[in-house]
């Protein structure tokens, strides 16, 4: 897979109504060869392979419930987010310098998100599943070095193969099956690879059902401004608040979880890839947490989104106005959202299931411009790149805010060379042919 970056004015993507750089277009790779891979795995050297934990009896053990708003995210893949950081120094600077700072700012901020380390218990039927915190609970923490990676190209716009992201992204540790059944499943997983005297990688894997995206990037960005602050957490209390946790508040009059739940169990739902169809749009307009039905503060962590699904003729997309009616259809579908997100919960997983059977012509939008991404700021500046690596999987475009501070936003996406090589030729010919 493959990287290409060009900037759009705001005329030509219409639907997105403001300024469009295009950051990161990918490519999958043509060939998927054991020996291809083999080599890139090489590229990374493990140093350190360890755990991270809340501070000891910080956090009480603590189950939290799934609600109808996690169930839909049960059979999703798992989200990876990548960032890459300036870093004009050596290895051994940053295992001796930053790496304890980083860890321990990542300790303490556990402690207040700690779902991330707590693991999800799938009992068997009929028992529900739920997430569980118990002291000593940790995720996964790598540390790794790459002599041979090159950092201005991996921040480049230039194309890039997938592949090539692969190595700076932790896999997930096995989950475990208990005597009577049980799988007990861990939530996230970090990997930090230092690319010597140029710069560093840190990658989070994580499953979407502990939390969306509005969740994630308040914890990233209270961990790095507790990393900023070194370790110092009275200095940031007053900036970032802390996390919501009571799944209580979340009322469920309708009974929808336990529908959704006899949902998943069903025999067809079982064989559904879920997988890549449906993400986070830009969350001011599809996140429920100021929903008066809800009444969940901003800082609720876990999942509180409704999804909107979008069905246009490919007559109506190929025709001369395809985009402007693609943008008519999908205002028209995010009004409905704001009017009334409630009512999408009703047909929420009947409507996964629809979609799950379509084989093509599928389309799903990750992310969100309004998580402000770049304001990432672990105590080296802005990420030089950040990307959703799981697109490559997922069939979805992603969505973010711009590097450079502006007010347009970043889009990726992901096709086999071939179908990528066509589209780059036909987005140039549209630019070339813009009048400004």
């Amino acid at each position: 897979m493959w990287r290409y970056t060009n900037s759009i004015p705001s005329c030509l993507l219409i639907l997105f109504h403001q300024s469009c750089c295009i950051n990161s277009l990918l490519y999958f790779q043509n060939q998927n060869t054991h020996m291809a891979e083999d080599n890139i795995q090489n590229i990374v050297k493990i140093i350190e392979q360890c755990e991270v934990a809340p501070p000891h009896d910080s956090v009480p053990s603590t189950n939290l419930p799934l609600t109808y708003l996690d169930i839909p995210w049960f059979y999703c893949h798992l989200i990876k987010r990548i960032f890459f950081y300036e870093f004009p120094y050596p290895t051994q600077h940053f295992m001796q310098q930053t790496l304890p700072i980083l860890k321990h700012s990542l300790s303490l901020t556990l402690q207040h998100f700690f779902p991330f380390v707590s693991k999800l218990i799938a009992p068997p039927h009929p028992l529900i599943p739920y997430i569980r915190y118990i002291n000593g609970d940790s995720l996964s923490f790598t540390v790794a070095e790459s002599d041979d990676a090159d950092f201005k190209a991996l921040i480049s716009d230039s194309p890039q193969d997938v592949r090539d992201w692969h190595p700076f992204v932790p896999s997930m540790p096995s989950h475990v099956v208990e005597e009577d059944g049980t799988r007990v499943i861990p939530l996230m997983a970090i990997q930090v690879t230092v690319l010597p005297d140029s710069g560093f990688s840190l990658c989070l894997t994580f499953n979407h059902l502990a939390a969306d995206g509005k969740s994630l990037h308040h914890f990233l960005k209270f961990w790095a401004s507790l990393c900023k602050a070194k370790g110092n957490l009275a200095s940031i209390q007053s900036s970032l608040p802390l996390p919501f946790h009571d799944r209580d508040k979340v009322k469920d009059p309708k009974g929808l979880k336990l529908h959704y739940l006899n949902e998943l169990r069903d025999p067809i739902s079982k064989g559904m890839e879920f997988a890549g169809i449906v993400r986070d749009v830009s969350s001011n307009k599809v996140h429920c947490r100021n929903n008066p039905e809800l009444s969940l503060p901003s800082t609720y962590f876990g999942n509180c989104l409704a999804s909107g699904i979008v069905a246009i003729k490919r007559g109506v997309i190929v025709g001369e106005n395809g985009i402007i009616e693609i943008a008519n259809a999908i205002e028209r579908e995010v009004r409905d959202l704001k009017n009334d997100a409630m009512k999408k919960f009703d047909t929420l997983m009947s409507d996964y299931r629809e979609l799950g059977k379509v084989e093509k012509s599928k389309l799903v939008i990750a992310g969100s411009p309004k998580l402000n991404v770049y304001d990432t700021d672990f105590g080296w500046g802005r990420p030089k790149k950040s990307e959703s690596v799981h697109i490559e999987t997922s069939g979805s475009i992603s969505l973010s805010d711009c590097r450079e501070k502006t007010s347009g936003i970043e889009v990726g996406l992901a096709l086999e060379r071939i179908q990528m090589n066509n589209f780059t030729n036909i987005l140039e010919e549209l630019l070339n042919n813009i009048v400004l």
